[in-house]
């Protein structure tokens, strides 16, 4: 995510403050909603609680923006770590419970004694003993909660402009969802809602135009292959920027006050149109009332002797004293009488949640152990295969190159190539540009150039040789082996920025 060439890590920037964004605002409705209970629970925390979503949006914004990033950075590094399985879902969940734990101490306790934990009991009851009211703590741990889940979503998401624009749109829904929740419900000043739109859609629209440049970068016929540099940066937030100044300025025109005055310039022409229109309807039931009166009657007639329109006759009233003495026990009532089935449901549910999340950072982790694998091609990886069956897929690709060049050194050189442009692949996916499944090796090309900087005409040699061996049967001479060998060297020893 983070750890990415600079479009992809600058792309994962922005959808980290858009999602933040939308996601405020239900944060603050919920901590209204809850403010009586929390006030009877713990005063001093809910006062706490208060004073850190009192503050501006865009401060708020800010400090859970970075917060997110913080576990994404931390996501990102657990994952370059060659930690194996149940070590590194055992460090994954400590971290997840540190980072909980460690919100709530400074942003709820920051006066507390470094060696007074008795908050932490307090943390643990919020979660298990929640019938006996909503605190403060809850609402901190349902936040990290939620940046831990968006950090799951976003280890093994595409950077395709579909996705993103998908994501944005979703994102617009929530966000209009949320602030219309935050001044209806939490009674807050429309401004504040207002202001949470702009910071989603600046976000967004940064977001969106990043990724769209990467698309065009990689996809596009002519482009150079360079990293994102630093004044089309600056260019794409001034137009961001330029974007939001003129909607803001708009706001001032098209608002309910100038259109009731534009509309009020022609009430003339408007009555004049109704009262057309009022005599165009009543000409119009002049000429069908017959029909409508045919009908009428055919359905009076029709129903005269339906049967369920006949009187029922009365039933004796059913005798109610034994229902009434009866007690019905709701599903709160059991949870707030039976402490062990209430921790029971607790527990479930987070045992739940962990698994969501273990389950996301472990489909991230398998796709990039596997990118770690050198292959012959990036489209014929089984990644649900065992080695037995890679192993006899690479017999089989063997096999078609034998039987084309024969047993002679033709068949090594296309073998070594092979092995050069597989190799190479292998180290542009761990620099953030893998090759797409199904994507012919002159296409993947920019992306090639874009993962290796100031190498353009030696890897522009090493995909045509490969395409010359792989998907027909021209051969490769010593010479020119001798040259893709030296060319492949040279691209693994060039610094990777591109400069010498």
């Amino acid at each position: 995510m983070l750890l990415t060439n600079r479009r992809h890590r600058f792309i994962f920037i922005f959808l980290a403050g858009m999602e933040v964004a939308w996601f405020l605002p239900f944060v603050l409705t919920l901590a209204a909603a809850w403010r009586p209970a929390m006030m009877h629970m713990n005063a001093a925390t809910t006062q706490a609680l208060d004073n850190l979503l009192g503050a501006p949006p865009a401060a708020l914004v800010l400090l859970f923006w970075l917060t997110l990033l913080g576990y994404m950075l931390a996501a990102d590094l657990l994952n370059q770590r060659l930690i194996l399985s149940p070590q590194r879902e055992l460090v994954l969940l400590a971290l997840t419970l540190l980072t909980m734990l460690g919100s709530i101490r400074l942003t709820l306790y920051p006066t507390a004694s470094l060696w007074d934990l008795s908050w932490m009991g307090s943390a643990f009851g919020s979660v298990f003993n929640y019938t006996e009211g909503w605190r403060p703590e809850l609402a901190m741990i349902i936040a990290n909660a939620f940046l831990w889940w968006r950090v799951a979503m976003n280890s093994g998401r595409d950077l395709t402009f579909l996705s993103v624009g998908v994501s944005f749109r979703l994102g617009m829904l929530l966000a209009l969802l949320g602030n219309g929740l935050l001044t209806g419900m939490a009674h807050q000043p429309a401004a504040q809602g207002v202001q949470y739109f702009w910071l989603f859609f600046g976000f967004g629209l940064a977001a969106i135009a990043l990724v769209r440049i990467d698309d065009k970068a990689v996809v596009g016929d002519h482009s150079v292959g360079a990293i994102l540099p630093w004044p089309r940066m600056g260019q794409i937030l001034a137009s961001v920027l330029a974007v939001l100044g003129l909607g803001a300025a708009a706001t001032s025109i098209y608002n309910p006050t100038t259109i009731r005055t534009f509309l009020g310039w022609f009430a003339p022409l408007w009555s004049f149109i109704g009262a057309i229109l009022l005599r165009l309807l009543a000409f119009l039931f002049w000429l069908i009332s017959p029909l409508l009166e045919w009908v009428v009657a055919w359905m009076r007639d029709l129903l005269a002797n339906a049967e369920f329109l006949q009187p029922q006759s009365q039933q004796p009233p059913a005798d109610l004293s034994q229902q009434a003495n009866q007690e019905f026990t709701s599903l709160a009532e059991m949870m707030s009488q039976w402490a062990l089935l209430r921790y029971c449901m607790v527990t479930l549910v987070i045992v739940v949640a962990a698994a969501a999340l273990w389950l996301f950072f472990v489909k991230t982790r398998q796709r990039q152990l596997a990118d770690e694998a050198e292959e012959m091609t990036a489209g014929e990886i089984d990644l649900g295969g065992n080695l037995l069956q890679r192993g006899l897929d690479r017999l089989r690709d063997w096999a078609a190159l034998w039987g084309r060049f024969g047993l002679s050194n033709q068949l090594l050189a296309a073998i070594s190539i092979q092995n050069i442009y597989a190799n190479l692949s292998r180290v542009a996916r761990q620099r953030g540009y893998p090759r797409p499944l199904n994507q012919p090796p002159d296409q993947y090309l920019p992306m090639l150039t874009l993962a290796f900087p100031a190498q353009g005409e030696r890897l522009a040699r090493i995909t045509n040789a490969y395409m010359r061996v792989h998907y027909g049967d021209l051969p490769v001479d010593e010479g020119e082996l001798t040259q893709l060998r030296s060319d492949y060297q040279q691209i693994l020893d060039a610094p990777e920025n591109g400069e010498a």
